[in-house]
């Protein structure tokens, strides 16, 4: 069990150097590359395809930024030392946001509110001009459960002051939130907190406002990401992207001039009704991000539904020491940090970078309530074709086949070869975008 749990955690490696290129790369660029480049064929020990089709190939072949041909050997060409696997897409992570960590007080693992100033001076000694009016000093990563409280103002130098700006755009989709986060008891929960009987957390918007905004947001073309963590603020999204979907379904069937099968939920629903909906959820692919804590009836209609759980696997690893203390151990095990539960929904695999160790408690190899852990080749699909359909690109992103942006990373060796305790040691040799390499090691790296 220790290897299987520790398997989601080799998606959380890899894509921190891939997508920092890969992704910065696409914001600056088309999805292809300029148009009338020559043909161009790469062959590599191996190539991991993710084709269902063709699962395993040598070569192929890119003409403007897209795989024109993939196939075995060819004696023409030569063969490159490494091994390939498609370009990973990484299905959440804040990139302004790290950006901005490049450039604030690294606080992750002080043990302490002193540590934590003392880490605060020699970042300002470090940094002239910095702390001052126009230059504040922002600090990333502290955790509450090393200072045994929750810190606030009062115990912080009035000289220092902590702030934060996020910066957030889309094209295609909208993110909506439900509620906070767990370790400040800030997620909305069905029942009490084990840890603070007294409160239940706290919703950040109500139930039929969360209803009333996702249904105009989908009634106006958008793909809705609705961010929840505690099961009541699950349970509000399902209700909401559930109401989107049928008000979205019926349109669509009056539009078509067609009677339309109401996909709302009903134990008696035919095969056509089911059919109908999950028709409906493909055109849409709504999504739940971090789906953390969900009740076992949720889960019921997260399948049922289709919706697309957006999940963090870190976030298991960086709330395990007191995730159980928060919920109660029956909570954890069948509601929380779920994944092998949801796999058929496909759920989208997210680093949030930074991301943790795949470790359990006490730096364990045991890992965490192990039995929702997922295989290598299902935490590879979190990573690829799963983020491609979440992102209406699938077929197009995530594989190697013909037609599809050419996207891929080499590797020193086949990632199946690693042992889960020499997956530190792989190497990304080279990254390569809609055909341009955008990332090269070199040997004294």
């Amino acid at each position: 069990m220790a290897a299987v749990s520790s398997f989601i955690r080799w998606g959380l490696i890899l894509p921190l150097i891939v997508v920092a290129f890969a992704v910065a790369y696409r914001l600056q660029q088309p999805l292809t590359a300029s148009e009338n480049e020559k043909p161009v064929t790469y062959c590599y020990k191996s190539i991991r395809t993710h084709d269902p089709d063709q699962a395993e190939a040598q070569c192929f072949t890119v003409t403007d930024g897209v795989f024109t041909a993939v196939g075995p050997s060819d004696a023409d060409h030569t063969t490159v030392d490494g091994h390939v696997i498609p370009g990973l897409w990484d299905g959440h992570g804040h990139l302004l946001q790290y950006g901005e960590f490049l450039h604030s007080v690294d606080l992750f693992a002080a043990q302490s509110l002193e540590e934590v100033r003392t880490r605060i001076k020699s970042y300002i000694s470090e940094n002239p001009g910095a702390g001052s009016k126009d230059n504040w000093v922002r600090g990333v990563g502290w955790d509450q459960t090393f200072f045994g409280r929750m810190p606030t103002a009062t115990q912080s130098s009035a000289t220092y002051t902590l702030c934060s700006t996020v910066s957030t755009s889309t094209v295609q989709s909208v993110k909506l939130f439900a509620d906070g986060a767990l370790g400040s008891w800030g997620s909305a929960l069905l029942d009490p907190y084990s840890d603070h009987p007294w409160t239940s957390g706290s919703l950040l918007i109500n139930a039929s406002a969360l209803t009333d905004v996702t249904q105009r947001w989908a009634a106006d073309g958008y793909q809705v990401n609705i961010h929840a963590i505690g099961d009541l603020a699950n349970r509000n999204a399902v209700d909401a992207l559930e109401a989107a979907l049928v008000q979205q379904c019926l349109n669509e069937a009056t539009a078509q001039g067609i009677s339309p099968s109401t996909p709302g939920q009903s134990p008696h629903d035919s095969q056509d009704q089911i059919g109908a909906r999950a028709a409906c959820q493909s055109r849409h692919r709504f999504r739940i991000e971090h789906a953390q804590i969900i009740h076992p009836d949720d889960q019921k209609r997260i399948l049922s539904l289709g919706i697309i759980p957006s999940i963090q696997p870190t976030h298991a690893t960086s709330d395990m020491k007191y995730a159980q203390s928060r919920l109660g151990k029956d909570r954890t095990s069948s509601s929380a940090y779920r994944m092998r539960s949801l796999l058929p929904a496909r759920p989208v695999l997210g680093s949030d970078f930074p991301s943790h160790t795949g470790r359990g408690t006490e730096d364990s190899p045991d890992g965490w309530y192990t039995d929702e852990a997922l295989s290598l080749d299902e935490a590879m699909w979190g990573f690829t074709g799963a983020p491609a359909y979440g992102a209406f690109l699938d077929g197009r992103a995530g594989v190697i086949r013909e037609g599809a942006l050419a996207d891929w990373v080499v590797l020193d060796q086949p990632i199946e070869s690693y042992g889960i305790e020499e997956l530190r040691t792989l190497r990304v040799k080279e990254t390569w975008v809609a055909g341009k390499r955008v990332y090269i090691r070199f040997d004294d790296d």
